[in-house]
């Protein structure tokens, strides 16, 4: 079975996607070796008989800018929309200045990703302001036609709130601000998920997010019935240490059928740790929180992935030094039961900025990728095979802009089914 895999990231400010246009399923070679050293992948990326290669199968189109306005997007986000496989949709923070977000830009592409048109028929904006700025978008499909966006709204300093916008894809319409949580309080790191592929008639949406002014900190989580109208009350489900600094916060939802997990980052000893914790009953009850990071060092930006009923992962950035991050991942084979190590990307130079996404079904999962930034240069990827959380591919460049990443945004990748089993 052929797939699409979308990838965006900000370069310098500009959104762009890169996409996966032909993926033969485990027929890239295996890779079973730690990544290599920095010089040897820029190397061997920058030859472009290695990228487009018929040994194996697989070809990368360029780098399409998705929002190149003058002034700075960064934290791009992205989704599909379930009711026609040719759409792509990214949003992103449209700054004004360098320390603070303004507006949200929301984009669709009506091919696959190969094309952006402007236009109001094809942007939404969000309007902020400086004083009040809009902040870390995230969207999901919620309906067959619809997709739903998280964000914060900051009022002033101390007064974080998290919003939502329902989006309707055709015509390209948002909803007017639905609050999540408007309480006086820095309400931080906000994630969403859905569960309408099993529930296409009657989705829930599920969110989590960090109350940041509190002591210690709460781990809420909220659901809604019906696509976003209303929400639950606050469920605090776990507390955060306050040694995390505000920067560090992060959280990562995601659901396969029965089972909603989060990864957050928390305190374990001295250093900060990726917990998880999971709900066997769409959030009514969670099981107790564990650290399934590595090691005596700060881990942090766990990125979560529920694969199927058995399989999880969650990628996460290992900091042994400021100039020296990896990207490490934890796994699970048992349903989040227990919790294993695996080394996804390390070298004596910086790994950051993972992002994970697979192929669902409502019974199974497949195609799981990674993608993370190797420093600024190159934006790479890599495919476990099979279900084996051990063997993987080797790790691909796909960026081939000379124009470098930006260091404050992140990467994010999707995997959908091509429409007619391949370009």
């Amino acid at each position: 079975m052929l797939r699409k895999v979308y990838i965006c990231t900000a370069i310098i400010g500009i959104v762009a996607v890169s996409l996966l246009a032909i993926e033969s399923k485990d027929a890239i070679q295996t890779r079973n070796s730690k990544v290599e050293t920095q010089k040897e992948l820029i190397n061997r990326a920058g030859k472009e008989e290695e990228r487009d290669t018929g040994k194996d199968n697989v070809r990368w189109l360029s780098d399409v800018p998705v929002m190149i306005s003058t002034e700075v997007e960064l934290f791009p986000t992205m989704c599909y929309d379930l009711s026609n496989t040719d759409r792509i949709f990214i949003a992103a923070e449209r700054w004004e200045g360098t320390n603070l977000g303004k507006d949200i830009v929301i984009k669709r592409s009506n091919t696959n990703g190969e094309g952006w048109l402007s236009g109001s028929q094809n942007t939404i904006v969000i309007e902020g302001s400086v004083a009040q700025p809009l902040m870390r978008p995230k969207i999901v499909p919620i309906e067959s036609d619809h997709i739903g966006m998280i964000y914060i709204r900051q009022w002033t300093e101390n007064d974080w709130d998290i919003m939502f916008r329902n989006i309707e894809t055709d015509p390209f319409i948002a909803s007017a601000q639905i609050p999540i949580d408007t309480r006086v309080a820095k309400l931080m790191a906000p994630s969403i998920t859905s569960d309408v592929l099993w529930y296409p008639g009657t989705p829930f949406l599920y969110v989590t997010y960090v109350q940041a002014s509190s002591d210690p900190r709460n781990l809420v989580f909220k659901y809604s019935s019906n696509t976003g109208i209303n929400w639950s009350e606050v469920n605090n489900i776990a507390t955060i240490s306050t040694a995390v600094s505000e920067e560090n916060l992060c959280t990562s939802i995601d659901q396969f059928a029965g089972i909603t997990g989060i990864a957050y980052v928390d305190r374990a000893g001295p250093y900060d740790a990726i917990k998880f914790m999971k709900s066997n009953n769409y959030g009514v009850t969670w099981t107790t929180p564990v650290v399934i990071s590595a090691g005596s060092v700060h881990c942090r930006n766990p990125q979560l992935r529920i694969i199927d009923n058995s399989n999880i992962i969650v990628v996460y950035e290992y900091y042994y030094s400021p100039t020296d991050i990896d990207i490490y991942y934890a796994y699970s084979p048992d349903g989040g039961n227990t919790f294993y190590t695996g080394f996804m990307a390390y070298s004596t130079y910086n790994e950051t900025n993972p992002s994970v996404s697979s192929y669902k079904t409502t019974t199974t999962g497949s195609d799981v990728y990674v993608a993370y930034k190797l420093q600024q240069y190159q934006l790479m990827v890599r495919k476990m095979i099979g279900l084996d959380f051990n063997n993987w591919t080797e790790a691909y460049q796909i960026k081939d802009s000379a124009v470098n990443l930006s260091d404050n945004g992140r990467s994010g990748i999707i995997v959908k089914e091509a429409p007619t089993g391949g370009i």
